[in-house]
């Protein structure tokens, strides 16, 4: 299982999303993925993840894998999941009052079940010159759509704001502020539109997550 916890600036509200990785090839996103709807205090959250610790400790329980500062989202070829973080970003502006950041460093983690470590390094890697040498036609197309979809450098001329619309020009956030209803991202401007594709709540809608960490079992 991985826990992805987000949390504000302050450290003040976390929330809280569930990625279920036992299920070895999801057809849909919701198959493995559960976001708690609850804004919780630093002892909550933190009371929530010791419980979840404890009751996991004969697999070694939680260990934090990686820590974020955004999300790009999920993506999908042909056997699963795969979660990607921005992990560095630079502030290159502010746009009334808004900080604008580019992307200095991305991780991507395969939502797959979880290998239990072989007790003999032989066999470790005899296994993964195995693996490799015996890979299916699927398993090859994986890996060729996965080096494809690598191939984007995203720390070049990608930005993101925590607080600021930049798919819609000045003129139209200006105009949208005064309305009661808060307008959509103009998806053909949002490179991770269905990477995302309204999936979690706290990527602005709701509150804003400054910074999350990605801890698993």
């Amino acid at each position: 299982m991985f826990y992805l916890v987000g949390f504000n600036e302050l450290e003040t509200a976390f929330r809280l999303i569930k990625i279920n990785r036992t299920i070895p090839y999801p057809k849909e996103l919701a198959e493995i993925l559960r976001e708690d709807p609850v804004i919780y205090s630093p002892k909550e959250i933190g009371d929530i993840l010791d419980m979840i610790h404890e009751g996991n400790k004969t697999s070694g329980g939680l260990v934090k894998i990686a820590t974020a500062v955004g999300i790009v989202g999920f993506v999908k070829f042909l056997n699963g999941y795969y979660l990607t973080l921005i992990t560095q970003k630079k502030e290159v502006g502010c746009v009334a009052g808004n900080f604008i950041y580019t992307i200095k460093a991305t991780e991507m983690f395969p939502i797959k079940p979880r290998q239990e470590p072989e007790s003999n390094a032989f066999k470790t890697l005899w296994k993964s010159l195995n693996k490799r040498l015996t890979q299916t036609t699927s398993e090859v197309a994986e890996n060729r759509y996965l080096s494809l979809f690598q191939f984007v450098d995203m720390t070049k001329d990608f930005f993101f704001s925590y607080s600021y619309d930049l798919t819609h020009s000045l003129q139209f956030n200006y105009i949208a502020a005064k309305s009661e209803d808060s307008p959509e991202p103009l998806e053909m401007f949002e490179w991770n539109y269905y990477q995302i594709n309204g999936k979690l709540a706290f990527m602005g809608m709701g509150m804003d997550m400054d910074m999350g960490l990605l801890i698993r079992i």
